[in-house]
């Protein structure tokens, strides 16, 4: 699970216990290493997000990736990530990264665009997007032309 822009709180903690609880093995690596912002918090969520640097987050994830790949409860199963806004943009990331693990994404309101969208023809997983008809940062046109593109290639 990929944490919002606000860092891993309570409710993204909460998510992945949620899931736990229905039988997955749950891990939400912490990208902020223990930075938070609240929800009123804004411009302290912009300052984290845009000061992550994306290669220590990559490693991050990658490794947690790894972790999951390894445990006895997974191992030989494929992974799905789950991300919400900033960690929908990343968990299309990861996933484009990863194809070797990842056979799901279930990204929430986020995804890559411009320069930041990956080589979609290295993506193989499973996409289940789901994104908002009114979102400034995600625009709703952008998000339906990405799924254009994405069930073209048979992922959605």
């Amino acid at each position: 699970m990929i944490q919002e822009w606000w860092g891993l709180d309570s409710g993204i903690k909460e998510m992945a216990d949620r899931l736990a609880a229905a039988g997955f093995v749950a891990l939400a690596p912490d990208l902020y290493h223990g930075e938070l912002a609240a929800h009123t918090e804004m411009d302290k969520a912009a300052h984290l997000m845009q000061s992550m640097p994306p290669d220590r987050a990559g490693r991050d994830m990658s490794g947690a990736i790894d972790f999951l790949a390894n445990h006895t409860a997974v191992k030989g199963k494929g992974i799905g990530v789950v991300g919400f806004c900033m960690g929908g943009l990343l968990a299309f990331i990861i996933g484009a990264n990863r194809s070797d693990k990842i056979k799901a994404l279930v990204p929430f309101y986020g995804f890559p665009q411009g320069d930041m969208e990956p080589d979609w023809s290295k993506l193989t997983a499973s996409v289940s997007g789901h994104m908002a008809e009114n979102d400034s940062f995600f625009p709703p046109a952008a998000a339906k032309a990405l799924e254009a593109k994405l069930r073209a290639m048979g992922r959605m």
